[in-house]
């Protein structure tokens, strides 16, 4: 662990919460497949 290069803080978190904004728009879209709003 130690040898995995310096990230700013920021940076760290907002990959972060790219990737969980990515999963909730994946799971937005897999909820609509099986029930479209009509």
């Amino acid at each position: 662990m130690g040898s995995t290069p310096k990230l700013p803080h920021n940076l760290v978190l907002e990959r972060e919460h790219e990737s969980i904004q990515l999963q909730m728009d994946i799971s937005v879209m897999r909820i609509q497949i099986v029930f479209p709003m009509e």
